[in-house]
């Protein structure tokens, strides 16, 4: 068995390459600019890359990249997974028209300079795969240049989150925080236009009964922003709580800054407490889980009420941040209940 810790690419490229025509990849994480490189390097490959945790986003960088190069290139194909559970696997399979004839390597290296250049990665040659591996993954995949792309997979800016598509443990510890349990002070969370001093007290009371609830295993505290900029998602005005407008429920969108399924429990309710005295019903559904739905409110209305806006039409980021309130703060009590209060921002 062949298992290799250096000079990943002349090993797994270099030596192998040639030998075959085709190429398939599942990759957690893929870069463009190291396809190029494959590409370059070895024209004559036929390339299906399959990314699986696209449910992360992609960075438009990547994307109008990965498009380019399949307008351009007939023997590349690039797939984004759009459901089911997100897929961190790192194969590379390298093969020739008879199928007997194949080269299979298995491992930790993404297909990307940070998986075959800069970290420290090993990927080993195995006899075999699955038959069907590759065919189940094309069943919940798109074409990145799919005209739907964009209604599965947020595109963010590299600025918005610096993670090179082969690094995912900066955001898989993004939301990671420490193991203090006390309860954090509540400050501006209750600053909402539409709140009275009562109700402030009730939700305060409310609060602060979840002290002896909390469960040091679940406890942390992470932001939801309630719409992108619109340079950060082109169809801010029909999705998240703007999907009434093609007649579907609002919910709220995960973003490519958090993943609801490391903060939300899967295939059960959850509860809400929030800052203005509410009780919201919530559980996750959509593509992997990536929405948020209340199920006793419609959340469309209620960011509405709490903004401010009084006229029914999409809420863009601008109308919240005229309103004081682009983003929820939650903090995790127990697997189960939640509180979260909007911010005022200053701007």
């Amino acid at each position: 068995m062949e298992t290799y810790f250096e000079d990943l690419y002349e090993n797994l490229f270099g030596r192998v390459a040639n030998d075959y025509t085709y190429l398939k990849v599942i990759s957690g994480y893929a870069s463009a600019s190291f396809l190029s490189r494959v590409v370059n390097d070895f024209p004559h490959l036929k390339i299906e890359l399959f990314i699986g945790m696209t449910s992360q986003g992609v960075s438009e960088k990547n994307h109008v990249e990965f498009q380019s190069m399949m307008k351009k290139n007939r023997n590349i194909s690039i797939f984004y997974q759009v459901e089911g559970a997100p897929n961190h696997m790192k194969i590379l399979e390298f093969s020739t028209s008879t199928s007997l004839n194949k080269k299979v390597f298995l491992g930790s290296a993404n297909f990307s300079e940070n998986g075959f250049f800069n970290n420290k990665e090993a990927m080993t040659a195995i006899g075999f795969l699955p038959e069907t591996l590759f065919d189940d993954q094309l069943k919940i995949s798109l074409l990145c240049v799919d005209e739907k792309i964009n209604e599965y997979v947020e595109l963010y800016e590299d600025e918005v989150r610096q993670q090179d598509s082969g690094d995912s443990s900066k955001n898989e510890d993004a939301n990671h925080l420490d193991n203090d349990t006390s309860i954090p002070t509540i400050t501006t969370d209750f600053s909402s236009k539409s709140s009275n001093n009562e109700n402030r007290r009730l939700a305060m009371h409310k609060w602060q009964g979840l002290k002896g609830k909390i469960d040091p295993k679940y406890y942390e505290s992470f932001e939801i922003t309630v719409v992108l900029p619109k340079e950060n998602n082109a169809r801010w005005d029909k999705k998240g709580i703007n999907s009434w407008v093609e007649c579907r429920v609002p919910v709220l969108e995960q973003t490519p800054k958090i993943l609801f399924t490391k903060v939300f429990p899967q295939d059960e309710e959850f509860k809400i407490y929030t800052d203005d005295n509410q009780i919201l019903n919530a559980k996750l559904t959509g593509n992997f889980n990536g929405q948020l739905e209340v199920l006793n409110l419609n959340l469309y209305d209620y960011v509405r009420k709490r903004i401010g806006l009084l006229e029914q039409r999409p809420i863009s980021y601008h109308d919240l941040v005229a309103g004081g309130y682009t983003t929820m703060y939650f903090t995790r009590i127990n697997q189960n209940e939640y509180k979260m209060g909007f911010n005022l921002t200053i701007s």
